[in-house]
């Protein structure tokens, strides 16, 4: 019982699924005064159906297993036909009914025939035909040791696919063996070289990149390569590399003619939106630096950013604007000032600012004392948290998405299961920017990049340089 509550939780944590069905065959040799001396088949099939819910350990795992399969010994006199036939489940030539996965635990002890005369062993016959999706046979050897066999549809499995499931069914074992009492979901699965690859050999992501230009020419030149790319998106609103380029140059060249240029600090307040990434490009355009200020936030705290970091021109959306502390700012609003904004020019512009100039500003919480800022330097530092998650996004070509706060974890799942690769972080209320988590993407050309909500407050400024 215990190896097969062992292979119902490799299944579960495999499906994602606590209610597993597994089969498994019976002798029905349980009448020893009519069958015991019996030559023939009497082998009957039992449906164990375990419940893994709750994420259990498995010493708790272990006392449900048998209340199960006890359960259905008393009643292996029900042919399994019998129980289809009352139960009418819905039929498919495709497969099994009530169950697709079998497990076989071999260990009626072998006796050596012997006959006068004769030298007999056993020979291990393969019918090269899969009875069921998936069979795990469990032998125990006469030293005690145990063999694992699976019989598998070679349409739904390959070669690789099966070795690699005995391992983690291995690994899985040994991991029970050293503790039973850890969560199924804790229960180690990965063989060593799995976790190698995982953690060394798929992070192994450095890679060269310019030290000498800065992450908004990084974008243009990504904007050159690939111009009609989706580069960013936020529900149903999407903009090419393109068109993003061309709007975060016409605000360049509109914030240009307000007074921002080198290391000019802009707060940028507006909510997870496409005109985040304009306004954040267009601001590193025009050669400013970028303050971002959460809606969020309270009002008390808002007031304290916009007067210590000093900052004279806000960059918003009419909304917000009308409930921020603007006085004495000089407030360009995004949706409102726009068609003002779109009769500049599209071209690139050269601002001059290079490496060594300042980027943006962040606050965060100095423990026992007021809010602090920092001022980093200009950003060719990929991996400063300011701008790591776009910068890296954009700078590769990739496709950022901004996931709404409410409902980041449903789509992160979505955007793993569908694009392979995810590049998650945001502008939220742990900083100015997070990177949560990189992965690397199997499948080129398909990157994407996801910014989810943070829920932790900004609390304290830091920034960065080019």
């Amino acid at each position: 019982m215990t190896l097969l509550a062992a292979y119902q939780t490799l299944l579960s944590r495999y499906t994602g699924q606590d209610d597993i069905v597994v089969g498994s065959p019976i002798a029905n040799r349980n009448r020893n005064e009519t069958l015991e001396e019996l030559i023939g088949f009497f082998v009957n099939s039992l449906v164990l159906r375990s419940d893994l819910s709750g994420d259990p350990t498995f010493r708790e795992l272990l006392r449900r297993v048998p209340e199960v399969t006890l359960g259905a010994y008393a009643h292996q006199d029900m042919p399994f036909e019998k129980l289809v036939e009352e139960l009418h489940p819905e039929r498919s030539l495709r497969h099994n009914p009530l169950f697709q996965v079998s497990f076989v635990l071999q260990n009626a002890p072998r006796y050596a025939l012997r006959l006068p005369g004769l030298t007999m062993q056993p020979l291990e016959v393969y019918s090269e035909t899969a009875k069921f999706d998936l069979c795990q046979f469990v032998t125990e050897q006469d030293d005690g040791t145990l063999y694992c066999l699976a019989e598998y549809n070679t349409d739904l499995f390959d070669a690789a696919t099966i070795h690699r499931m005995l391992g983690h069914f291995q690994v899985l074992l040994e991991g029970i063996a050293a503790d039973p009492n850890q969560r199924l979901s804790q229960l180690p699965l990965l063989t060593p070289g799995e976790r190698h690859q995982l953690l060394i050999d798929w992070n192994n992501t450095a890679a060269e990149y310019p030290q000498d230009r800065c992450i908004h020419e990084l974008f243009e030149a990504q904007a050159q390569k690939t111009p009609e790319s989706i580069a960013v998106m936020f529900g149903p609103e999407r903009l090419t590399y393109r068109e993003l380029n061309d709007r975060a140059n016409r605000l360049a060249r509109y914030l240009q003619k307000r007074g921002v240029g080198s290391e000019v600090l802009v707060g940028l307040c507006v909510e997870r939106s496409v005109e985040m990434m304009v306004g954040l490009l267009g601001i590193l355009k025009a050669g400013g630096a970028y303050l971002p200020l959460d809606p969020a936030y309270p009002a008390g705290r808002l007031s304290f950013m916009l007067e210590d970091s000093g900052v004279k021109v806000l960059l918003s959306v009419e909304k917000l604007s009308k409930i921020l502390p603007v006085a004495g700012l000089d407030v360009i609003c995004l949706d409102r000032d726009w068609p003002a904004i779109a009769a500049e020019s599209s071209e690139s512009i050269d601002s001059g600012v290079g490496p060594a100039n300042l980027a943006y500003v962040i606050y965060r919480e100095a423990e026992g004392r007021d809010d602090r800022a920092s001022w980093p330097d200009q950003l060719s530092e990929l991996g400063d948290q300011g701008i790591r998650g776009p910068g890296r996004a954009l700078g590769a070509g990739a496709l950022f998405d901004f996931i709404r706060p409410d409902n980041h974890r449903s789509l992160l799942a979505t955007h793993y299961g569908r694009r392979g690769g995810v590049i998650a972080g945001g502008f939220g209320r742990r900083r100015a920017g997070s990177c949560a988590e990189i992965t690397s993407d199997p499948q080129p050309g398909k990157n994407h990049s996801c910014a989810p909500g943070d829920s932790e407050p900004a609390t304290g400024p830091a920034g960065c340089r080019r």
